[in-house]
């Protein structure tokens, strides 16, 4: 081995004893414990659209006005949303829509009440706290937006970030990515 040598002849022996990574393209759920070799994109907005980050009633923070403990508003339930459905019911004054964590929240609404907050009515329910508009309420694309950097090239795909890909959509067989060997 030499010693005192120069850092340009330091880089030459360093060149002659590494090989070059190469890159290959695998189906996405095979890539768990590969190290990406291209950074991923967010191909969606995430959420898609305006959800519920709870369990209660999605209405109009205005119609909450003045509610609390000892003096509950009441407001008419329109329908109820489960994670996976859609509501076609636009809510307006004095009614509301029971909705579940996860789902989308119908138009006209600003807010989410708990449903612990409320007497869990089906048909009228009974809210004691008032609301703020956009309490309680994720918007669109506030995880992610479409075109952000998810995961940049060099990290290893491991469980957290096979979570990333599985929550832009991309966790699909027929998904590829591309991957260091």
């Amino acid at each position: 081995m030499e010693t005192g040598i120069t850092v340009e002849r330091a880089m030459e022996l360093i060149a002659k004893s590494v090989q070059p990574v190469g890159v290959e393209t695998v189906p996405v759920t095979e890539a768990h414990g590969r190290v990406l070799a291209e950074p991923v994109y967010a191909p969606i907005d995430q959420p898609p659209w305006p959800r519920s980050p709870l369990d209660g009633y999605a209405l109009r923070a205005a119609d909450s006005a003045g509610a609390g403990k000892g003096r509950p508003v009441t407001l008419r339930v329109l329908d109820t949303v489960h994670a996976g459905d859609f509501s076609d019911v636009a809510v307006g004054a004095g009614a509301c829509v029971r909705i579940m964590t996860g789902a989308p929240i119908p138009v006209g609404c600003d807010c989410v009440a708990w449903q612990e907050d409320t007497d869990l009515g089906e048909k009228e329910v009974k809210l004691f706290a008032e609301l703020k508009p956009w309490e309680n309420y994720c918007f669109a694309g506030e995880d992610f937006k479409r075109g952000a950097l998810l995961i940049p090239a060099g990290t290893l795909l491991n469980a957290a970030a096979m979570g990333v890909l599985a929550s832009a959509g991309l966790l699909r067989e027929e998904n590829q990515i591309s991957v260091r060997r």
